[in-house]
């Protein structure tokens, strides 16, 4: 009878370990929302719910897509002949999608109130709308243009009405706030725009890119943001005052780029058939590749809800997640942003996999602020192991799974600049 149950373990874990759901693309796993469309935009309000828009490839119809389950699965929500560009949710319930119609080139703004269970046409203008932006649940921009005049779009009543703003500066494809005064619009022709009155005034700047346009703007503050274009990474200190070149791929096309805090950044483009996501760890100031994808010609966009789960969106109805920050390796991830990464290690729990306990050891080597988590295949955090300051030194604990299903867990260990993370199986 044991003998028996050793060999139904062992055909646990193989089942679990060599039967994926989707393949494997580098530190990201390659999802599809099951249709061939040509995603333009991502957006996630957690773990579990997020949103994925675009349009099929000549354009004749668009898409609104939906999932609960971190993007495993998607649902179509709302197909229409608009050519969606962005989504947006401030909640559970309320969220809008921007784009343009094909018949007219006109811009649109549809909105929902259930979840995306409903979409409604609330909005249009006569020029292209490329990406949406909401402050807060009533405060929301959304940005566009045509034939190098600029449509800035604002509303103060949570979707119900549309001013249209003055400003000037050509096609704006992106748009940032990081509070109800202060926010960024750019496009054409390396065109920045800032505003910091909420939108009732705009200062335009031109970044030396030629005929290039800016495609993506992320700001972390009031100081520090980054945007991308033609193949040139872009970074402000001082508020957009003052844009720097910082060093990434020639010859590529960078799309979208997303940063958690002032180190730690991506940036996803493509150059002639491959797709690459990037990722730095010093602001900007050095770039590694994370992904490298042959099959697929676009990557759009990038959304992050914490500093390892993530999402990127492109054509073919590809979808890449990451729950490990975009790491390579995940039974032996350890990175640093700053010292030597050898001295700040993780070890592989003992014994694994285990029923119910085992045992985490780790080194630390220096006195600092330490977290140790526990989170499930989604990324979401399922117990909290350490919190708090430690003295430099050996630590082992003992992690008990009790209440926890059978599966694949990581266990993350930070402190204040490095980040490590291991996987373990549990069987009950």
């Amino acid at each position: 009878m044991c003998q028996n149950r050793k060999c139904f373990i062992w055909f646990f874990i193989a089942s679990i370990c060599f039967t994926p759901s989707f393949s494997q693309v580098d530190g990201w796993d390659s999802q599809n929302c099951g249709n061939d469309l040509f995603l333009q935009d991502v957006f996630f309000l957690n773990a579990d719910t997020g949103w994925v828009v675009g349009y099929e490839g000549f354009g004749e119809y668009g898409l609104i897509m939906n999932t609960t389950d971190g993007g495993a699965n998607w649902t179509t929500q709302d197909s229409s002949d608009t050519q969606f560009m962005a989504v947006e949710f401030t909640d559970r319930d309320h969220g809008w999608a921007v784009g343009y119609r094909n018949s007219d080139y006109y811009g649109a703004i549809f909105q929902t109130s259930d979840g995306g269970q409903s979409w409604f046409f609330k909005d249009s203008c006569e020029k292209e709308l490329n990406d949406i932006f909401f402050v807060n649940a009533d405060t929301g921009y959304a940005v566009g243009g045509g034939r190098s005049r600029t449509a800035i779009l604002r509303t103060t009543d949570a979707g119900e009405n549309w001013n249209s703003l003055d400003a000037y500066g050509g096609h704006m494809y992106t748009v940032c706030f990081i509070n109800s005064l202060m926010g960024w619009a750019a496009g054409e022709r390396g065109a920045v725009l800032k505003t910091v009155d909420g939108g009732d005034s705009w200062n335009t700047t031109y970044l030396d890119v030629g005929f290039a346009n800016i495609t993506s703007i992320h700001f972390i503050d009031q100081d520090n943001g980054w945007l991308v274009g033609l193949d040139q990474i872009f970074k402000t200190t001082d508020g957009g005052e003052s844009w720097e070149t910082q060093e990434g791929l020639t010859n590529h096309y960078y799309n979208s780029c997303y940063f958690i805090n002032s180190n730690s950044g991506w940036v996803c483009g493509h150059k002639s058939s491959e797709a690459n996501i990037m990722f730095t760890s010093d602001g900007g100031e050095s770039w590694q590749v994370q992904s490298s994808v042959s099959n697929i010609n676009y990557l759009n966009s990038l959304f992050f809800i914490n500093d390892t789960t993530g999402w990127c969106a492109g054509s073919n109805g590809n979808i890449l997640k990451t729950i490990t920050g975009g790491i390579v390796s995940v039974n032996d991830m350890e990175f640093a942003q700053y010292g030597k990464p050898e001295q700040f290690r993780l070890e592989q729990n003992f014994p694994n996999p285990f029923n119910f306990v085992t045992t985490i050891t780790y080194n630390l080597p220096a006195s600092g602020q330490v977290r140790l988590v526990v989170c499930n295949m989604q990324g979401e955090e399922v117990r909290i192991l350490v919190n708090g300051k430690q003295l430099a030194g050996k630590y082992s604990l003992t992690f008990d799974g009790s209440g926890l299903t059978s599966g694949i867990y990581y266990y993350k260990l930070t402190d204040t600049w490095r980040i490590s993370v291991k996987e373990m199986l549990l069987i009950r």
